[in-house]
């Protein structure tokens, strides 16, 4: 009778230490899913941040990029005004040689025609007039390509500066690419992580002590 009392209270005593041992097991997959949990959170809320800055550096470069396809076409602008101004100086030199020509013939009949001089010396100063504003034209031409030369020197500095600037943005999103893939890396291991962990707890769970 007294070794049978002694085997039943040691099969209560080794119950009682397995029961304590399942509790731990328990506890610590229910505090690694908890964590897993929390890692995946905080990794997805970097995820989305990541995604959300490459989503404005792309509206950015596409706007820069916009930018530099318009002064592009604003050079082919210039080159187009410089070479219409180029055909008015030719037409203008044309029109001081007729006016020359005609001084010149005007001059020879003021010699010949006496009764003429009158009409005729206001056709010379008809002409002379046109001439003087045919020169002033020439300069203003001039005038005119110099400040296109300025114009698409301020263009070639403004298209460098765009240039920086996409380069420099690009840069920025190759960055937040590298971060992106490496939040992406995180996030699907944590998330299997937790998944895995929250498997494993609810598995478990129904031997936890009440």
């Amino acid at each position: 009778m007294r070794d049978l009392l002694i085997i039943l209270v040691s099969l209560i005593s080794l119950t009682a230490w397995s029961r304590t041992d399942v509790d731990k097991k328990l506890d610590q997959l229910k505090s690694n899913a908890e964590n897993s949990s929390h890692n995946y959170d905080q990794y997805k809320e970097n995820l989305d941040r990541v995604d959300k800055n490459i989503a404005e550096i792309d509206k950015a470069i596409n706007t820069f990029k916009e930018q530099r396809k318009q002064l592009n076409l604003g050079d082919k602008q210039i080159e187009a005004n410089k070479k219409e101004l180029d055909k008015q100086k030719v037409t203008v030199g044309t029109h001081i040689e007729e006016e020359n020509k005609k001084l010149k013939n005007e001059e020879e009949q003021l010699a010949k025609l006496q009764e003429a001089v009158n009409k005729l010396q206001a056709n010379k100063m008809k002409r002379e007039e046109n001439i003087h504003a045919y020169q002033e034209r020439l300069v203003q031409i001039d005038q005119e390509k110099m400040e296109w030369d300025q114009q698409r020197k301020n263009v070639a500095e403004l298209r460098t500066q765009i240039d920086l600037r996409v380069k420099a943005t690009e840069g920025e999103r190759a960055n937040w690419i590298s971060k992106q893939a490496s939040y992406q890396k995180e996030v699907k291991k944590w998330k299997s992580q937790a998944d895995d962990s929250k498997s494993t707890y609810d598995r478990y769970s129904g031997l936890k002590s009440e």
